[in-house]
C-alpha cells in the first residue's frame, strides 16, 4: 500500500489541478490510484465541476469522492478562508471498494425517509466493511443513515464529515467519481486486506477544576 497528499493554493481550478496531478504522479509514478479524496474550498464552488472532472480523467481512480469545506486540512496544518484544495491518494492492492451516492425523500405521512443509491451487494457480504462517507448537511437525515448502515451492516465503522461553506440546500459541493452532486451523502465501502483506525484530527485536554452544569437554554 502507498499513500499521498498534494495540496494546491492556485486559484484557478485547471491550475490547481496540474499541481496535483503532479505532485500524485512524482510519488506513484504513472500508477493510477485506487482511491482519492478531494477536498476545496468554497472559492473552488463555480469551478468545481471543472477541476474534478480534469483530476478524475487524468489520474483515473478506481473511485474518487470527496467534499467542499470551510476549514480544508493539508499535509502539516490547516487552512481557512483561503483558496485551497487537498487531494489524498491511496494504492490499495486487492481492497474491494463500492462508492455509493444516497438521495434522501421523506415520507409525507410521517417523519422518516426513504433513500435511494444503496449498493444491494454490501447487503451479501460476508466481511465486515468500513464505511468513508461524505454528507450534504441540508439534505441528509445522518441518524437514518447510520440505523441504516448498522441494520444492513452491523458493526461496521462509518467515518467521514460534512459539507461545509454552503448555506442552503444545493450550495454546497459534493464530489462522486468524475461528477459534482449538490445532495445526499457519497462514499464507499472498503473491505480486504486493510485495517483502518480513527484518529481525532484535534482535540483540547482539560485544565482546571471541573464544573457541573446546572441549567442551560
Amino acid at each position: 500500500m502507498q499513500f499521498h497528499v498534494a495540496i494546491a493554493r492556485e486559484s484557478g481550478a485547471e491550475q490547481a489541478a496540474q499541481t496535483l496531478i503532479a505532485s500524485v504522479r512524482e510519488a506513484f509514478g504513472r500508477t493510477a490510484p485506487d482511491l482519492v479524496c478531494l477536498f476545496f474550498s468554497p472559492h473552488y464552488a463555480k469551478a468545481a465541476r471543472e477541476l474534478v472532472e480534469t483530476l478524475h480523467r487524468e489520474l483515473a481512480p478506481r473511485v474518487m469522492v470527496g467534499c467542499m469545506g470551510d476549514g480544508v486540512i493539508g499535509p502539516a496544518e490547516e487552512y481557512e478562508n483561503t483558496s485551497v484544495v487537498t487531494l489524498w491518494a491511496a494504492q490499495l492492492p486487492e481492497v474491494r471498494m463500492v462508492p455509493f451516492h444516497l438521495t434522501f425523500h421523506e415520507k409525507e405521512s410521517q417523519s422518516s425517509y426513504t433513500f435511494k443509491g444503496w449498493p444491494q451487494e454490501l447487503d451479501s457480504l460476508s466481511e465486515r466493511p468500513t464505511f468513508l462517507v461524505f454528507a450534504d448537511p441540508f439534505s441528509t437525515p445522518i441518524e437514518d443513515v447510520f440505523e441504516t448502515m448498522e441494520t444492513r451492516c452491523p458493526g461496521a465503522p462509518a467515518i467521514g464529515g460534512v459539507a461545509s461553506g454552503g448555506t442552503d440546500l444545493g450550495e454546497n459541493r459534493l464530489v462522486m467519481n468524475g461528477g459534482i452532486v449538490r445532495e445526499g451523502l457519497v462514499g464507499v465501502a472498503l473491505w480486504g486486506p486493510v485495517w483502518i483506525r480513527t484518529l481525532v484530527s484535534q482535540g483540547c485536554q482539560p485544565i482546571g477544576e471541573r464544573y457541573v452544569v446546572t441549567k442551560a437554554e
